[in-house]
């Protein structure tokens, strides 16, 4: 992980020991990722941590029941809001995704080809659901974590800024 950090001068990347993970040949940086919406998605582990913290289950429930519902919807309506677009595109993995998300408001389910998509996706987020328990949260994002170095903020306090979505 990688942080700005506003009293180094011009460009320079400082990298702590246990950062270094092995020796390169070259000076270059790669990135694997970066800060951007990415939706927030509940499976068995996290549902487990939170239990064992008091979360109530009536909550995760509720969640999967509305999830489910939307997938009926989407199933049985001939038109589609497009928050239920956003929540099938969490769940495609690259399948189409962006596809769905540009083109349905534009031809809607009268276009068989993207009914079909739809339908496949949908058929997708059950089996995910039923396989994983991946359970979308509606209005959630996973966020990257960055340690407060310089004790900037309080104890048990923390710093999100979220541009876009949600």
């Amino acid at each position: 992980m990688v942080a700005v950090d506003s009293r180094l001068d011009g460009s320079k990347i400082e990298l702590r020991p246990s950062m270094q993970k092995f020796n390169s040949f070259d000076n270059e940086l790669e990135v694997n990722g970066h800060s951007s919406y990415h939706p927030a998605y509940l499976n068995r582990q996290i549902i487990t941590l939170l239990l064992s913290l008091g979360a109530d289950p009536k909550g995760f429930e509720a969640l999967e029941a509305k999830m489910v519902a939307d997938i009926d919807v989407m199933f049985e309506q001939k038109t589609i809001d497009k928050s239920k677009v956003g929540m099938l595109n969490s769940f495609t993995g690259g399948y189409g995704g962006s596809l769905l998300k540009r083109v349905t408001p534009i031809f809607g389910f009268e276009d068989g080809f993207l009914r079909s998509l739809i339908n496949v996706h949908c058929r997708r987020a059950l089996k995910l659901l039923i396989d994983k328990t991946k359970i979308y949260v509606p209005k959630g994002a996973y966020l990257y974590g960055v340690l407060d170095e310089y004790g900037v903020l309080e104890a048990n306090e923390i710093f999100v800024q979220i541009r876009g979505k949600l």
